[in-house]
């Protein structure tokens, strides 16, 4: 058989490491009661347990349970603001127990900023995982919401996903780059084309936005950090 350059998945999974200097939580300690997080914030009927199902070497995960488009549940991490001017990498694992029927709004990293609160969210849809960049309340041609496919559709299995900013307070967009990898794959960079600066930080690690049907994911090996 030609060989294709792919790369073959280990048998077994790999440890978790945390950056030094990050956020990190692999839900192998303190699992409970999620002490590490600014909070747990849920509407809706969106329900939060730990789970036997760990994305690396490990014996726990999160497991969130959102009933509808009008319910979400997730855990949020705020932090000291960054400046006009910042560098930053948000990780984590997510795996869908089913395909959404509309859209699943996943985890995301969010600023309060002076043009409303912005965003890069993953979200799952039935063509596969989307990268979005969201301003809900940004009236200004400075704000351009996009969204793009970074990984075909699964179910059953974790993506893995990495997303690195570099940002920049410019007048127009874009506002700098996006890198993401997705299960180690290439690297994708995309142009920022909201302002994501000078603005309090937090992530959001769970379902931020419910589907039109019952979902229920798991996550696992979170991380954040900004300089």
């Amino acid at each position: 058989m030609r060989d294709l350059g792919l790369v073959v998945p280990e048998a077994t999974p790999a440890p978790f490491t945390c950056r030094p200097g990050a956020f990190c939580d692999d839900f192998e300690n303190d699992h409970s009661s999620f002490t590490r997080w600014t909070g747990v914030v849920r509407s809706g009927g969106g329900k939060l347990e730990t789970n036997g199902d760990s994305a690396s070497v490990g014996r726990s995960a999160i497991t969130l349970f959102a009933p509808d488009a009008a319910s979400h549940v997730f855990l949020d991490y705020t932090t000291g603001g960054v400046g006009t001017t910042w560098s930053g990498a948000v990780g984590f694992a997510l795996k869908m127990e089913t395909a959404p029927e509309r859209q699943l709004g996943g985890p995301e990293l969010s600023l309060k900023t002076e043009d409303g609160p912005i965003s890069v969210r993953v979200a799952v849809r039935p063509e596969g995982l989307v990268l979005e960049q969201l301003a809900p309340e940004c009236g200004k041609d400075r704000c351009h919401p996009i969204a793009h496919v970074i990984a075909p559709a699964k179910v059953g299995a974790y993506y893995r996903v990495r997303i690195g900013f570099e940002v920049g307070a410019q007048k127009a967009p874009p506002y700098g780059r996006i890198e993401t990898t997705v299960d180690d794959g290439p690297l994708v960079t995309s142009d920022l084309v909201v302002p994501l600066y000078d603005g309090g930080i937090s992530l959001r690690a769970g379902i931020t936005e419910g589907d039109t049907k019952r979902a229920l994911v798991s996550l696992d090996d979170v991380s954040l950090f900004t300089r």
